[in-house]
Order: structure tokens, then sequence, then C-alpha cells
């Protein structure tokens, strides 16, 4: 392009010389047309970059982790002239993770239109804005370039991509510690009036008949139910580590979607099994959920699938705040990428009081460093199951080949 600006303004400058110097119409003719020429290419390129027009479409737009998304962009010019060089920037989710952007480059004829499509599978739970970012026109003669940022544009429809987490099918889980006779009881008690009501709330599919409150259902026409005291001490205690990972963007992205995709397959698995659970999450706030049967995951789901890692304790001081509400022969649940000598030695306290710790760990590869592998192997030996969750491997397929 260079080359040919420095072609184009050198005929300009000879002709416009000769012309005065010789007098002859020619040259003036000469350079009549040079300006022309450099004045229709910089028209033409602010004008296809003025109105520019376009059209993108993703499908679908909400989907779940593991699925294949297409993302369709369709240039069109409408006008009578040619678009010689058209270069489109846009992102897919990975792109928009670590900040880079594809691009690609056509040219189109008058009122024609060309598509782009790329699909993609989704790797990564999260929200994203993807789609066209930016476009690069040149002229017919390589003269100008001109560069558009279509977000900058008061038309520009933002196209965003919601990528949900997986809930994988754990078959087996060591919780043969979970007094079963116990959690029935617990369940029988939740379903007799001669228990305390601590709440009542609006139904939900799942939730027993017998535990409907008719008279509060008839005064508001809509079904309530009772909550218990029974229903409020969980069994099993989940607490997931959120503080900020200093890593590069991708694998940032690759060991948070690790963790909530392992919690979220384990919190299932425990709720299938009726087991009363709860979650606890120290984010910007404490956050504390809790569910008793299959038809709650949904409580979870909600809160884990777009969260954002802005913790600002780490697991081991967490669970230092949570001591308190931790009974004996309950089960804690922990799910972290970091295994310091800190979170090690409390959760040897842990088992020390009674409870029964469960630790996964989500490390970037299986090539994991020796002191870390040791604390993991010290646990199992002290009967604390833990296991290493490598990012690249699902939770589900690891513990098949230990448990």
């Amino acid at each position: 392009m260079r080359k040919n600006r420095i072609i184009i303004f050198s005929l300009i400058l000879l002709a416009l010389f000769f012309g005065l110097y010789t007098g002859d119409r020619i040259y003036f003719i000469a350079l009549s047309i040079l300006i022309s020429m450099v004045i229709v290419s910089a028209v033409m390129g602010l004008w296809i970059l003025i109105d520019f027009r376009y059209l993108q479409t993703l499908e679908p737009s909400y989907v779940e982790k593991g699925n294949i998304v297409t993302l369709r962009m369709e240039i069109h010019n409408d006008r009578p002239f040619i678009y010689p060089y058209l270069k489109v920037f846009f992102r897919t989710p990975k792109e928009a993770i670590i900040g880079a952007r594809k691009e690609r480059v056509m040219s189109l004829l008058p009122f024609s239109h060309r598509a782009i499509e790329e699909s993609f599978p989704c790797t990564l739970r999260g929200r994203y804005s993807i789609g066209i970012e930016s476009v690069q026109v040149q002229d017919l003669f390589g003269l100008f370039t001109f560069n558009i940022s279509l977000p900058e544009m008061p038309y520009y429809k933002h196209l965003y991509l919601t990528v949900h987490p997986r809930i994988l099918d754990i078959l087996n889980l060591p919780l043969h510690f979970i007094d079963v006779n116990e959690v029935q009881s617990d369940r029988l008690s939740q379903t007799q009036e001669i228990s305390s009501i601590s709440d009542i709330r609006q139904y939900e599919y799942g939730d027993s008949l017998k535990r409907i409150h008719w008279q509060i259902s008839s005064k508001y026409q809509d079904l309530y139910v009772k909550e218990y005291e029974t229903s409020s001490a969980p069994k099993v205690h989940i607490f997931l580590d959120t503080t900020h990972i200093l890593d590069d963007a991708l694998t940032r992205y690759e060991i948070e979607d690790q963790l909530i995709e392992s919690s979220l397959s384990v919190i299932a698995h425990m709720l299938h099994k009726d087991l009363s659970t709860e979650l606890i999450v120290y984010n910007s706030d404490r956050v504390s959920i809790r569910g008793q049967n299959p038809y709650h995951i949904s409580r979870f789901f909600d809160t884990l699938s777009l969260i954002d890692f802005k913790g600002y304790l780490p697991l081991d001081k967490i669970l230092s705040l949570e001591g308190a509400n931790l009974e004996q022969g309950h089960n804690v649940a922990m799910f972290t990428y970091n295994l310091s000598y800190e979170l090690f030695n409390r959760i040897c306290t842990l088992k020390e009081l009674g409870l029964f710790p469960m630790l996964f760990l989500i490390q970037y590869n299986e090539n994991v460093e020796r002191n870390i592998k040791n604390m993991v192997a010290r646990l199992n030996d002290m009967n604390i199951p833990s296991y290493i969750i490598p990012i690249d491997r699902r939770i589900d397929r690891v513990l098949e080949e230990l448990v």
C-alpha cells in the first residue's frame, strides 16, 4: 500500500511539474485523472465504512458446555460499485478469553453479499461477547486503509453466548460413613406435624404433599409448604474456593470451569441420594445454598453457572470461620486449586474433630508438584479421600478410576 501511494503521488508531482514546465494539455489531463483516482478512492472507502451493512446470528445462544455453536456473519454490498478489499475481524469464546481476534478477507461485487460461518465447540462455561469486532477497508487502487470498530457505533448490537456448565453423572463416592438410617429419620421427621416449623415458602416441584400448609395456601391462592427445623441441619457441607487465580487468562478460565463442573456434579450426586446438602461460598459476600433432593439442583446451578471468582478469603480461613457451624459426624467436601500447608493442617483438624472431610484438588495437568502429591498421599493415608482432578479430564472418569 505504501508503495502504491509513493507511485501515485510521484506521478501527480511529475504531471504537475511537466504540465507547468511545458504547458502541454496532456500532463494536466493526467494530473486530473490521478487526482480523481485519489478522491474516488478516499470517498469510496469512507462510504463503505459509513454505510457498512452486516448481519450476524448465533445458533444457539444458550448452550451447555460441550455442544457446538455456529456463528454466521453476512456482509452485504447494496451499492453499484465493488468492495475491493474487506478484512473482517471477529471473536469466538476462546479469542474473547485471551484477547485475540480471528480474521477473514473478502471482496464483494455490486449488489451481492458474502457469508462467514464459524462453528466451534463450547469448552468453557461463561457469558461471552462474540461476533464482528472491527472491519478494515482498502480502496481499489490500494491507496488508503480505513478501520472501523463496530462496538463503538450506535447501531451495533452485541451478540452474547451463554455457556452453562455440565453436570456429570458420578456413580460412586466414598459416602459409606453417612448414617443412612439417620438420613431417613430426618426425612421422616420433616413430614410430621410434631416437628417445629421454622419457615413457610412457596411449593417447589419435588416437595412432599404432606408438607403443604393448606391454610396459608388457601389464603394466598398458591401452594405453600412448611420448613421444619430438622431440615436446617445439612449432612454434607461443600466449600468452593473462589479466590482469584493468578495465571494467564485461558488457564484461569479452565481451572474455574473445572471447579464449577466438579462441584456441581458432586452436589447433584449428594442430592440424588436425598442428602441434606449446603454449599458455602465466600465471594464478594458469604453465600449459603441448601437442598435436600434432586429437584433442588437448580438452586445451586443458577448460582454457580455465572459466578465470578473474586473471593477474598483462602479456603483454610473459610474453614476456620465456619468451624463452629460444622457438627460432628457430618461431611465436608472442599473444592480448590491451591493446597497450602495451612489448608492441609485445617483438613487434618477437621478429621480429628470427628468430621469426614473430602478434598477435590483441581490442577493444570497431571504433572503435580512433589509436595502437593505428598500432601494428597498423606491425606489418603489418614482416610481422608483426596483427589487430583486435571483440568483436561472429567471428574466422573477420574473418580471411576480411583474410587
